[in-house]
């Protein structure tokens, strides 16, 4: 008996609808790979965006621009000829909202990364260090990948800069 016979016996249905629902959990799983890519995607976008957006409007921009000698100057350049609709709204009328709406969509970017992990590569880990961290007991990857997972739940809203 093969694996799809054994299936049949226990699903209790004809080859032909074992391999009809194979192919569908198979089609199904590129579609959820292909999701959760798109979320990762968007998400690192909009982190870098809004990281940028929520940096600058900690500094005192007209200080750094006065002083060429400034560290700043050279990022606050960038994000300035990057992002500049985006600055007029931080000085506008509204700038404390803008602010605070920047905030919020930075804090859910690096959530949403962080629960969008699934892959041990996502990890980022070294295996040494984890040997040693964990005294030659390394927890499984799904192990690790839910409490990579539960750290960007319980962080959120994580907006250092």
């Amino acid at each position: 008996m093969d694996g799809l016979d054994a299936l049949r016996v226990v699903a209790n249905v004809s080859c032909g609808e074992v391999t009809a629902e194979r192919d569908a959990l198979r089609n199904e799983l590129v579609e959820v790979k292909a999701a959760l890519e798109a979320v990762k995607s968007k998400a690192a976008e909009d982190e870098k965006k809004y990281e940028k957006l929520v940096w600058i409007a900690r500094r005192d921009v007209d200080a750094v621009l006065a002083d060429p000698e400034h560290p700043s100057r050279p990022s606050v350049v960038e994000v300035m000829a990057k992002y500049p609709l985006e600055l007029q709204e931080l000085i506008g009328e509204h700038a404390d909202w803008q602010h605070g709406f920047n905030s919020g969509l930075l804090a859910a970017s690096r959530m949403y990364m962080g629960i969008a992990i699934a892959y041990e590569e996502d990890l980022m880990e070294d295996r040494d260090e984890l040997e040693i961290e964990y005294d030659g007991n390394v927890p499984p990857v799904s192990e690790r990948l839910a409490a990579e997972r539960e750290y960007a739940v319980d962080e959120f809203p994580m907006l250092d800069t």
